[in-house]
C-alpha cells in the first residue's frame, strides 16, 4: 500500500562538495569524435539556419539515437562571406549577426566597433572568428580544461596542412573576460604547448570560455586566404596559416561554416571531457517494524472483499521493498531509487535504507 513517511531532521544528512567530477563529453560515452564520429542533417544544413551556425550529430540524423554534439558558427566583423536574407534590403548579415552575438556574449565590451583579440603579445585584432559552441547537456558544467584537443586539416590548391589545438590551462591559471574564465587556445598536442620556431612563442588560435562551453578561434588565421603572392605558399605554410582558405567575400556567401566541418572531420579527431561539481544528499529511509507491511500489488489478495491470498499471511504478512520514491511537501515524486535486490518486510523486521541523491 502508499505510505508516506516525513523524514527528521536528523534523517537527512548534507554531503561534501565533490569537485572535479569529469566524464566524456561526447554522447555515449566516447571520449572522441573520428572521422565517423562528425555527422551533418542535410535538412538543416539546407536551411536558413546554415547562414548562421550548422549543427553536428555524433551519428548520421536519420539514426534516432543521434544527437547534437556541437554547433560551428562563422562571424565577420563587416559581414563579408555572406548576403543579406531573402527578402531585406539592409539590415544584419548572418556572419555580422553571428559576430556580434558571440561579442555581447564574450566580450567586457561589446561596442559595436570593438574586435575579439587573442592572447599574443601583440594583442592581435580578428575581423574573423570561428565559433564551435558544445551542445549544454555535453559540457554540463564546464569543459575540462587540459584535457581536449582539436585536429584542423585543410588543403588548397598549394598546399595541404594540418594542425592541432589545445589549451594553455598546463602553463597559466587563465583570465576571466565578462564574467568568465578564459584560456588561450594554441598549437601543441597532449598538455605541451608548440612554439614558433622563429620566435619560440606559442602559436595562438583564439580563446576557450570552458563555463560556456565555447571555442572562439581566430578566423583571420583559421580562414584566411591564401595567396600566391608576397610570402610564398611554403612560408605561410610554416606559420601554420589559412587553414581553409576563405575568400572573405562581399555580398557573397564563403561558405566557411561547411569548410570548417570539413577541416574538423578531415582531421579526424576531436577529443574532450566535461567537468562538474556534484553535490551529494544522503537521506536515512527507516522503514520500522509496524510499517510498509502491505502492498497494492494485485497477487497479495483474493477476493471482492481483498482477502489475503495466503491463509498464512494473516497476522504475519511478508512483503519485499523494492524501491524507494522520494516526494515534495506537495506529495510530487521528484526522485526514485532502486534497491540492487528487494528487502524482505514484515512485522518482525525493520530496515534503515541509505539513499545518495547526487545533483
Amino acid at each position: 500500500m502508499t505510505a508516506f513517511t516525513n523524514f527528521d531532521l536528523e534523517d537527512i544528512v548534507e554531503g561534501n562538495i565533490a569537485k572535479n567530477v569529469t566524464s566524456t563529453i561526447f554522447s555515449g560515452g566516447a571520449g572522441s569524435l573520428g572521422v565517423n564520429g562528425v555527422h551533418t542533417s542535410s535538412t538543416q544544413t539546407s536551411s536558413a539556419a546554415a547562414e548562421y551556425y550548422w549543427d553536428i550529430y555524433d551519428k548520421n540524423p536519420s539514426d534516432a539515437a543521434a544527437e547534437v554534439q556541437y554547433q560551428i558558427a562563422y562571424g565577420h566583423y563587416a559581414g563579408s562571406g555572406s548576403i543579406l536574407p531573402t527578402g531585406l534590403t539592409e539590415g544584419l548579415t548572418p556572419t555580422r549577426a553571428v559576430y556580434s552575438q558571440f561579442r555581447n556574449l564574450l566580450i567586457e565590451n561589446p561596442t559595436p566597433t570593438t574586435k575579439f583579440t587573442m592572447g599574443d603579445s601583440a594583442n592581435t585584432t580578428c575581423d574573423r572568428m570561428m565559433f564551435i559552441s558544445f551542445n549544454r547537456a555535453r559540457f554540463k558544467e564546464q569543459i575540462d580544461v587540459g584535457n581536449w584537443s582539436l585536429t584542423l586539416s585543410g588543403s588548397t590548391e598549394f598546399y595541404s596542412h594540418s594542425i592541432t589545438l589545445i589549451d594553455d590551462s598546463s602553463q597559466t591559471t587563465g583570465t576571466t573576460e565578462n564574467g568568465h574564465k578564459v584560456y588561450n587556445i594554441i598549437s601543441g598536442s597532449g598538455t605541451t604547448p608548440s612554439v614558433n620556431g622563429d620566435t619560440s612563442a606559442y602559436e595562438y588560435w583564439g580563446k576557450i570560455y570552458p563555463e560556456l562551453g565555447i571555442l572562439a578561434l581566430n578566423g583571420d588565421r583559421v580562414a584566411g586566404n591564401i595567396s600566391n603572392t608576397g610570402a610564398s605558399a611554403a612560408s605561410q605554410r610554416s606559420q601554420n596559416l589559412y587553414l581553409l582558405n576563405g575568400a572573405d567575400s562581399s555580398g557573397t556567401s564563403d561558405h566557411i561554416n561547411e569548410k570548417m566541418h570539413w577541416a574538423i572531420k578531415s582531421g579526424s579527431y576531436f577529443s574532450g571531457r566535461a567537468d562538474e561539481n556534484v553535490s551529494s544528499t544522503h537521506f536515512f529511509v527507516r522503514a520500522k517494524n509496524s510499517k510498509y507491511n502491505f502492498t497494492t500489488n494485485e497477487t497479495f489478495k483474493t477476493g471482492s472483499a481483498g482477502q489475503l491470498r495466503h491463509a498464512s499471511m494473516n497476522g504475519d504478512p511478508q512483503v519485499y521493498i523494492s524501491t524507494v520514491g522520494l516526494y515534495n511537501d506537495a506529495n510530487e515524486l521528484c526522485a526514485v531509487a532502486k534497491l540492487s535486490k528487494p528487502l524482505l518486510k514484515n512485522f518482525e523486521r525493520e530496515a534503515t535504507i541509505r539513499v545518495k541523491l547526487d545533483y
